[in-house]
């Protein structure tokens, strides 16, 4: 399941991009299926394609692409994915919120509504009723006559959610083709299927047709005709009488036979009452609570007949409800909460079936404000958060909670943006004075609910979410929800002026953060500030993502562009923001450029904070790095780095080159090529070659003493290439050191066999002119000037580096450090070095040091084939040796040893019988 929203903060846009392409490629492919990196169906990616665009995911929000993709992932009507189901049920929905006209035609678009409906997207019918307000004539009588055929398919046959149950294709025969508007067809078909059971199904009389068929605390026992299953999903002949709305038929069924009303389904425990309430079938209802159907439905059922008031028309509403309440269907009952992956709604993609509540809190789901109105008329809650149980799972049980834990209908309201809804709970709660006493939900609160998922399975503030939800009044239902909610809550206001500023604040900053454009803008109109408080900076987020609607929108509500922002380094400007920005933002200097032309200084204005330039190269945002570039940054700024050594912190003063080359990565050879102006907008200048004026030390000498290498996919060579190609020139390759001498030289010094090849090959120095400047040092006594050359600094190194293993071994095995990379690469810097030189007296050093390795290496393989030899001997004596049993105990008796052998040799089977011992031994198992 590919899911944008979460993918969003843990790819990098580039990642992003990458998967957008590939379903691009994918969605566009001649083939029905892709062989590629994906393996999914054309309208499959389609509509995944459709998702980034809406949610900007890889790409910028494009209400055109996002429509685009919609349509062609709504095209294969021989798919049937469920992304090919929600897609053709959302296309004109959210075409038209996002006012892009489709060329879908009247008859396609209508053949998309019916199959949809059917499919359980009750938002269909809305998009029906819609269009036929749009229209006059024929074609408004078209869609009036679709919403009622379709609507009533779905609840007579597709269970009020899609499902087929009494679709004639999904049930079992005869009951495929039986009528039940024929009476006389009906009973020859139970005749038939009951079999030599028909007579004991048959009342005795109508009288006991009028009996209770249930008894309080348990079930009935079943009879066969209540074991009779018109489809695979358990469903009875009550359950398809009542869904069906066959009044005469369920009455008839109820008087002739022995059969329980309030029989369960197999599937969710549905009883015959709430199928006819999912169907909206009044008098089927009704018939049902005359034979003593219990109101409130089956004691383990995922609804009540009440959960389902807004499958009734709007006039149907107060007499189904009155009645149930006054049979005793509870008001608060609670509703299930199985898993939408055991249920199976396909159509519920929000997962609101899982969602535990009252009866008001699902007409609140389903968006119906007439059972709304009914429910607060028989005296619903709408700020309960606690519901009740079915009084068949606890009647009779001691101590057994009568209570659960529910969604309160309020902020159900609150959350899904339904604010017609929202004004009737605030003038319910507020009668009769309307004078708010009560505190309630208030604006900012209602945003924590619905990104936390508190009250619903997913986020309803979710751009898709509201489209789908609120079609074409996405944004206006949300602003007048807020308006509401921050409306009701003045009165009754707690909190003191900072602590709410710096909760607005804080609420501000993660719309901005979502991208939630529209949300942001009903904020900041209802007075939040756009500069937000010193801890939560609605501007630092805007541009901390990149995004750039956002940040005009912030500047028009006059946010500061100049503020600073305080750290543990340090006061940092938006431009570090900039520069800092995470690589799932989205890439462009526009926002650098504006807080530039703002008069955002270019540099630290703080002096222990990095530059902002040095920011962006180090974090690869180099689109602002060229931004700051052509408007003045130094490339070779001086900045302290804090670095955690062994002895604590330390602080080194540093430019961004260095900070570049502290580590060695791929992200490291991208910088450098910016930096060296080897990709496009790097500095016209290369850096300094001295990164340390003040000590003379260059960049070629840092990367000569760098004890960082990495081996995988050649880094490491890489970068020293890079570098020493920017700064090739004799001068520069030569450049000698007073103290550590050429960077040649220094590095045959560090042993960095590496650096001393690439400057071998770029001609460096291999003269004693390469070392150290020894003019007028006492060290020419001691030593000739020509030994001040490379290979003698590397004959050293070797030397050294022996004479520690020999003296200060390493742990491990004796000879081990001899094969580290130490040696090794101290070696072949001699090796490299030393054939290159015609010195007699370097060459007997160097025979020298390699037999004294070698006979390091001799010893070594000494001792590792001695220590064979003893654990070879020390094995072969303990394989002789007998057990003695007697260490097993103190004293080693007679008697112990008996009873060890007793235990070896294990109990007396005396469970083997004849047989089975004569069985064994034939298998050979028994001794």
């Amino acid at each position: 399941m590919f899911e944008p929203e979460s993918l969003k903060s843990i790819l990098t846009w580039e990642q992003q991009r990458q998967m957008l392409d590939e379903m691009k490629e994918v969605a566009s492919s001649t083939n029905q299926a892709s062989g590629g990196l994906l393996e999914m169906k054309k309208t499959v990616a389609a509509f995944y394609v459709f998702q980034c665009y809406l949610l900007e995911f890889g790409t910028k929000f494009n209400a055109e692409q996002a429509v685009a993709w919609l349509s062609k992932a709504s095209s294969d009507d021989d798919s049937h994915e469920d992304q090919d189901y929600f897609s053709q049920a959302w296309l004109w929905r959210i075409s038209r919120a996002l006012g892009i006209q489709t060329d879908i035609s009247t008859d396609t678009l209508e053949s998309l509504l019916n199959l949809s409906v059917i499919r359980g997207h009750r938002t269909c019918l809305q998009d029906m009723l819609e269009l036929m307000a749009i229209n006059s004539g024929p074609e408004r009588q078209r869609w009036w006559n679709s919403f009622q055929q379709f609507r009533n398919i779905l609840q007579s046959q597709m269970g009020a959610v899609g499902m087929g149950y009494f679709f004639s294709n999904y049930m079992t025969r005869p009951w495929n083709t039986t009528s039940l508007n024929i009476t006389t067809e009906l009973d020859e078909s139970i005749r038939i299927r009951l079999g030599s059971d028909y007579d004991s199904c048959v009342k005795s009389s109508v009288s006991s047709g009028q009996e209770s068929s249930t008894q309080k605390g348990r079930d009935k026992d079943r009879t066969a005709f209540d074991r009779i299953y018109v489809n695979q999903r358990g469903h009875g002949l009550l359950h398809y009488a009542a869904a069906a709305g066959a009044t005469n038929a369920l009455r008839h069924m109820i008087t002739k036979y022995e059969c329980d009303v309030n029989i369960p389904n197999q599937h969710v425990d549905e009883s015959p009452l709430v199928c006819a309430c999912e169907g909206g079938k009044v008098d089927c209802a009704l018939v049902l609570l005359e034979n003593g159907a219990d109101p409130n439905g089956y004691r383990f059922g995922q609804e009540g007949p009440l959960h389902w008031l807004c499958s009734f028309l709007p006039n149907e509403m107060e007499t189904i409800a009155s009645r149930l309440v006054r049979a005793g269907a509870d008001i608060e009952l609670r509703s299930g909460g199985m898993r939408h992956d055991v249920r199976g709604i396909r159509a519920d993609w929000e997962h609101i079936f899982e969602i535990r509540t009252t009866p008001l809190g699902r007409a609140v789901l389903m968006n119906n404000i007439n059972a709304v109105k009914v429910l607060l008329k028989l005296g619903a809650n709408p700020l309960t958060k606690h519901a009740s149980k079915h009084r068949g799972e606890w009647e009779g049980m001691k101590d057994f909670s009568k209570m659960i834990d529910v969604s309160s209908p309020f902020e159900l309201a609150a959350v899904l943006t339904l604010p017609d809804i929202l004004a009737e709970f605030i003038k319910h709660i507020d009668s009769p004075s309307g004078i708010p006493r009560l505190k309630l939900l208030d604006e900012w609160s209602m945003l924590d609910l619905a990104h936390a998922k508190k009250v619903t399975e997913f986020d309803p503030v979710s751009l898709q979410s509201r489209l789908v939800r609120c079609g074409i009044n996405y944004k206006r239902n949300m602003r007048a929800t807020l308006v509401l909610l921050h409306a009701r809550d003045l009165p009754v206001r707690g909190s003191s002026g900072d602590e709410l500023q710096k909760e607005r604040s804080r609420v501000l900053c993660k719309e901005v953060s979502l991208g939630n454009l529209d949300v942001v803008e009903a904020l900041l109109e209802l007075g939040y500030s756009s500069n937000g408080t010193q801890d939560f900076r609605p501007l630092e987020k805007a541009v901390e993502t990149n995004h750039e609607e956002m940040f005009k929108l912030l500047v028009r509500y006059r946010v500061d562009m100049t503020v600073t922002l305080m750290t543990p380094t340090g006061g940092i400007s938006m431009l570090h923001v900039c520069a800092l920005r995470p690589q799932h933002s989205r890439p462009g200097r526009a926002i650098a450029d504006a807080l530039i032309a703002a008069g955002v200084p270019i540099e630290s204005a703080d002096p222990r904070s990095r530059p902002p330039l040095a920011m962006a190269i180090m974090n690869q945002n180099f689109d602002v790095a060229q931004a700051l570039l052509e408007n003045g940054a130094n490339v070779d700024a001086i900045y302290p780095l804090p670095s955690t050594t062994v002895d604590g912190t330390e602080t080194k003063a540093v430019s961004v080159l260095v900070e570049v080359l502290s580590q060695h990565t791929m992200r490291t050879l991208a910088s450098l090529k910016f930096l060296f102006g080897k990709r496009e907008g790097g500095p016209s200048q290369r850096p300094a070659f001295h990164i340390d004026p003040t000590n003379k030390f260059s960049i070629l000498h840092l990367l000569a003493g760098s004890p960082q290498f990495t081996q995988i996919a050649q880094i490491t060579p890489k970068i020293l290439n890079l570098c020493i190609e920017t700064f090739a020139e004799p001068e520069l390759i030569n450049y000698r050191h007073p103290l550590l001498g050429t960077a040649l030289y220094y590095a045959a010094t560090c042993g960095h066999k590496t650096m001393v090849e690439l400057l071998l090959q770029h001609g460096a120095d291999e003269t004693h002119n390469s070392g150290p400047d020894v003019d007028g040092s006492v060290q020419t006594l001691l030593r000739s000037r020509e030994s001040w050359a490379p290979l003698w600094a590397a004959i050293l190194r070797f030397d050294d580096e022996l004479k520690k293993g020999t003296y200060f071994p390493p742990e491990g095995p004796p000879g081990a450090w001899l094969n580290s990379n130490l040696i090794q690469n101290s070696e072949k810097t001699l090796g490299l070095l030393s054939g290159r030189s015609n010195d007699a007296l370097s060459k007997q050093a160097v025979d020298q040091l390699q037999k004294r390795k070698k006979s390091l290496e001799t010893e070594s393989y000494a001792w590792q084939k001695e220590r064979v030899r003893k654990r070879r001997e020390f094995k072969a004596r303990e394989d002789e040796a007998p057990i003695n049993l007697g260490i097993l105990s103190d004293d080693g008796g007679k008697d112990d040893e008996v009873k060890i052998r007793e235990i070896c040799e294990g109990p007396e089977q005396e469970w083997k019988t004849g047989g089975l011992e004569w069985l064994l031994k034939s298998l050979t198992l028994s001794h």
